[in-house]
């Protein structure tokens, strides 16, 4: 029996500032205990809370650029989940 594809349903946060550091939530389905984050190339700590929440630790690395970022899941079988899309904000220079 094949594994399903998995699924991201939302981001918790979706949009974070600029340089922020800090764990997303990445809700969805089909997530294995062999998940992983895969955000613009980069793949962050992941951690594997259930089959429909992974968890990932941002750092500067990932935040240290505004704009739109791509967010993927991929399980251990190889499945590649749909893109969903975390906004890191600029810093107003105020």
């Amino acid at each position: 029996m094949s594994k399903p594809t998995p699924m991201i349903t939302f981001l918790e946060p979706s949009s974070v500032n600029q340089g922020w550091e800090g764990t997303i939530k990445i809700h969805g389905s089909g997530f294995d205990s062999g998940s992983f984050v895969l955000i613009d190339g980069k793949v962050p700590q992941s951690t594997f809370r259930g089959d429909a929440l992974l968890e990932a630790k941002l750092t500067r690395e990932i935040t240290g650029i505004a704009g739109n970022k791509i967010v993927k899941v991929h399980t251990s079988g190889g499945a590649v989940s749909d893109e969903v899309t975390l906004t890191v904000r600029p810093i107003s220079a105020s």
